[in-house]
């Protein structure tokens, strides 16, 4: 009895192929990332370079004359006030003050 077969005298379907056209898909998923992901971080420099000036100077007196010469301030005290609401505890908010005293020394 004789079979017939549709693909007879061709070349079965190459398992090596269908791997070939997977490392393709695989390698432009990659590519596609990688191109996200130095997108983001050129965003990120660019926003790093230009740091952000949260203070002004009347919150610098502000937090001055919530403070008493030659003793600590008293941060929980001066955040409490509700006047920093981009800060999210006063230790950031302590944090960020004397970099910015840090800088405003260094331009001088």
């Amino acid at each position: 009895m004789s079979v017939y077969y549709k693909n007879a005298g061709r070349r079965p379907h190459c398992p090596a192929r269908k791997d070939q056209d997977l490392a393709k898909e695989f390698l432009g998923l990659i590519e596609g990332q990688k191109r996200k992901l130095n997108k983001e971080n050129d965003d990120e420099n660019e926003q790093a370079e230009t740091p952000p000036n949260k203070y002004t100077p009347e919150e610098f007196l502000f937090i001055q004359s919530m403070s008493h010469p030659n003793k600590s301030k008293k941060w929980k005290k001066i955040f409490d006030v509700g006047l920093f609401g981009s800060y999210s505890s006063a230790n950031s908010l302590k944090i960020s003050y004397y970099r910015a005293v840090k800088r405003v020394k260094k331009q001088k």
